[in-house]
């Protein structure tokens, strides 16, 4: 990626979601946490790289792993810090970019290097340092299938090391669609973290390089419309009285404290504010998370969640607009582009606050917000440039 250029990021995961859950409110399946979860009980979460939480995956003889899906591509390019505890006793895969029918798998080896395999022609990185030494280690990973033949290149901690081609086969598509984290049924004695992943689908993103991935979440009240006995605490109280920022704060979600709308509104919400970030930071990119449910499993009209500037002005779609109503919790994420497409100023995502209600017919269920949240993947380079933007020019 060139200096002072900001990425396109159609990915921003920080782990601080601390969930295992497939469970998404209809749309397509990268519009969830995650598309698919293997869970055999070798997930857990730990202390992150710079803060916040990462994801531990155990070793086991059961498969163990989660799938980030995406749109079918012959870019892709994706970013994470990964940390193996010990030398395995046997190859360990813990990453796979699914591409058509053959694939593309990451592993560390029985003598603690990476090694890649590409469509099935497998290249083992001797000249790789030791990975396996319980450090954190930064994988920027290309995968370009876009002609025969395909080509692969990767860098580890900020060197890229090798440039690799492999001829496809006339099963596979060309085209990658997902991204497996975790591994499946070999025990190899290692243990293996997760934090900071983020994917882009631009070739000229390459490499992505040193980020971290901030998580914020509800920290104060904006301005409601939240109307009387219509957008509510979960024990009845009008938000406005209650304030919403409190119950929709807690991740991992829960069910017990959450912002309701019991009754029809299309225009009443609550609106809350999130921490802000240092103005130094160079912003990369943002998604938002949402979690929620229902009263009942009865069909309810257009209840929203967006994103909106400090002056309430969209940012784009809602996060979702449509039916809640699933009784179990249920999640959303959205990508968001920097305001006209120029890339995000620190200011700008100091500015966006988070709406929810806008349900027109609840007479058979009402919706429930239980946790917002917003990922920021800013610069952690050494002598970050910033990436050139127009937004400071005035507000979003």
């Amino acid at each position: 990626m060139a200096l002072g250029l900001a990425p396109t990021l159609n990915v921003v995961e920080s782990f601080d979601h601390q969930t295992l859950s497939v469970n998404r409110f209809s749309g397509a399946a990268d519009s969830g946490l995650w598309d698919t979860v293997t869970d055999n009980g070798q997930f857990s979460w730990v202390a992150g790289r710079t803060g916040g939480t990462a994801m531990r995956i155990a070793s086991s003889a059961t498969s163990n792993r989660v799938r980030k899906a995406g749109a079918a591509t012959g870019h892709r390019i994706f970013s994470l810090y990964f940390r193996c505890s010990n030398i395995p006793s046997a190859q360990a895969a813990f990453l796979d970019e699914n591409i058509g029918g053959s694939g593309a798998d990451i592993s560390v080896t029985t003598v603690g290097k990476l090694r890649h395999s590409l469509n099935g022609v497998v290249m083992d990185i001797d000249t790789s340092p030791v990975v396996a030494d319980n450090q954190w280690h930064l994988l920027d990973v290309y995968y370009n299938t876009t002609a025969n033949p395909w080509v692969l290149r990767y860098a580890l901690d900020g060197v890229e090391n090798r440039r690799r081609m492999a001829a496809h086969v006339a099963a596979d598509t060309g085209s990658a669609t997902t991204l497996w984290i975790g591994h499946q049924t070999t025990a190899t004695g290692a243990t293996f973290d997760y934090d900071d992943l983020i994917r882009s689908t631009v070739a000229a993103d390459f490499p992505l390089g040193a980020h971290k991935n901030l998580w914020l979440v509800p920290t104060f009240d904006g301005t409601h419309a939240a109307g009387s006995n219509v957008i509510e605490a979960n024990d009845g109280t009008d938000i406005g009285v209650a304030t919403a920022f409190d119950l929709m704060d807690e991740w991992p979600a829960n069910t017990a404290d959450y912002v309701q709308q019991v009754a029809n509104g299309g225009s009443n919400y609550a609106e809350v504010g999130f921490t802000d970030i240092p103005t130094s930071e160079n912003v990369y990119g943002v998604m938002g998370y949402m979690a929620g449910f229902a009263s009942a499993v009865s069909a309810m009209t257009g209840a929203d969640t967006r994103i909106v500037t400090d002056l309430g002005v969209p940012h784009g779609a809602s996060m979702f607009t449509g039916d809640m109503s699933e009784t179990a919790l249920h999640y959303r994420v959205d990508n968001k582009l920097g305001p006209s497409g120029n890339p995000w100023s620190p200011l700008q995502v100091n500015r966006l606050r988070m709406q929810v209600g806008r349900a027109t017919d609840v007479s058979s269920s009402q919706p429930r917000w239980s946790a917002l949240g917003i990922a920021v993947c800013v610069d952690d380079r050494a002598n970050p440039v910033p990436p050139i933007s127009l937004g400071d020019l005035g507000r979003p």
